[in-house]
């Protein structure tokens, strides 16, 4: 429309048609009477029902007429003008709009295009980072883990410096206790040495007392128990690095330990030997000494008479006892003797248990030292229930009561040494 009005008015459109109306007006007016005037005064009747009313328009009242309607006619031309400039302006706007629709719709697709990119582009972004994410999640556990290990660690080093710490506090007081416990086992080896063979020496003085080689019968033991250390077998040669136990001569109270074993083997020996000699009492039981060892009256002819023995008297079946360990050499009658048992002890010592009333052993057969071999009688060449008890050395006849007053001694003394 804007286009339509532009081709039909040109120039300036309200003066154009001011021009033209002005010329209808007047080219209307010269051609039905030029002389004339155009405004006159008119009568108009109007007529409604019977009545009858007479208007008359004057010639100024067409005037005003004229000029109003002519106002308001150029008044609409204005409107119109200005219609179709708004027109020709929305025209162009239109125009400028759809310019701008062209161009956001062009922007709109390269952003859509760009959009999709950036969105394709933050899709492998998240995707990525999600993957990141898990191998982070993964590696965070993985240091977590390390660092609680770690922190573990690090607690239990410091624990344990704290308790080396102790320990070395705890080794201190233990050597200073060690340097007192080996002096004082210094001194309870050297008391314990001394008096261990202070007791050797006793037993070795009591037991010399029967007139027996006490060294020689210890050197026969040894010797017996030599016999009896036999040992063999292939040769397997030890480690450098296995542990010795050789005690080192550096070790505090070493020679005393060693002085003090020595001295308590030595009454190791004194003591199974005083076990094998004859120095027990033959009758434990209430009992009286009848005849002593030597020269006597003889109780059947009253002459002078020697006697190799000791008589103890007491009832018959009264238990008599092997005054020492030995092995039985005879048991059975033998004139005089009645009843007898004869037992071989070490050293070469026998001793005889005559007129027995039971015999209670066997020839061969290994007795100990207090073992019950048999009952007090009167058999054979006797005048009472007694024990004939004789000991000999050698095969000669030796006092008993020597030999029992030793074995009192050395079992007083062994008593002694255990409490």
């Amino acid at each position: 429309m804007g286009g339509l009005f532009q081709r039909t008015l040109p120039g300036s459109g309200f003066i154009k048609i001011f021009k033209m109306v002005s010329q209808m007006v007047g080219s209307h007016s010269r051609q039905e009477n030029p002389r004339e005037p155009i405004f006159r005064d008119h009568q108009i009747t109007i007529r409604t029902g019977n009545l009858m009313r007479h208007v008359v328009l004057t010639r100024r009242q067409q005037q005003y007429a004229a000029a109003a309607v002519g106002a308001l006619f150029l008044t609409l031309v204005i409107l119109a003008i200005s219609l179709l400039s708004s027109l020709d302006a929305l025209s162009e706007r239109d125009r400028h709009v759809r310019t701008l629709q062209g161009v956001v719709a062009d922007a709109e697709l390269r952003h859509r295009d760009a959009l999709g990119a950036v969105l394709t582009t933050l899709a492998e972004t998240r995707n990525r980072y999600e993957s990141e994410a898990d191998n982070v999640e993964l590696l965070v556990g993985s240091l977590t883990s390390r660092v609680d290990r770690y922190l573990n660690l690090w607690q239990q080093k410091q624990l344990l410096a704290a308790q080396n710490a102790e320990l070395s506090r705890q080794v201190d007081g233990l050597q200073g206790e060690l340097a007192d416990l080996r002096a004082y086992q210094a001194e309870m080896f050297a008391w314990l040495r001394s008096t261990i063979e202070e007791q050797a020496k006793r037993l070795t003085r009591n037991l010399e007392a029967t007139g027996l080689d006490i060294d020689a019968l210890l050197l026969q033991a040894a010797q017996a128990d030599a016999d009896m250390d036999g040992a063999g077998g292939p040769y397997l040669p030890v480690n450098s690095s296995e542990p010795r136990t050789e005690v080192p001569a550096d070790v505090p109270g070493r020679t005393n330990a060693f002085q003090t074993v020595d001295a308590a083997r030595r009454v190791l020996l004194l003591t199974s030997l005083a076990e094998h000699l004859p120095i027990g009492y033959p009758v434990q039981k209430r009992h009286r000494m009848s005849s002593g060892f030597g020269l006597r009256t003889d109780p059947f002819n009253g002459g002078r008479a020697r006697h190799e023995g000791v008589d103890f008297a007491a009832p018959t079946g009264t238990p008599i006892h092997a005054t020492g360990a030995g092995v039985v050499v005879f048991a059975g009658r033998r004139g005089g003797y009645g009843k007898v048992v004869e037992i071989a002890h070490k050293g070469k010592a026998e001793t005889v248990y005559a007129h027995l009333h039971k015999i209670l052993v066997k020839p061969g057969q290994e007795i100990k030292a207090g073992q019950k071999i048999g009952l007090m009688g009167n058999s054979g060449r006797s005048t009472g229930s007694h024990l004939h008890y004789e000991t000999r050395i050698n095969g000669r006849a030796r006092n008993p009561m020597t030999f029992i007053t030793v074995g009192r001694n050395v079992y007083q003394d062994i008593r002694q040494s255990e409490n």
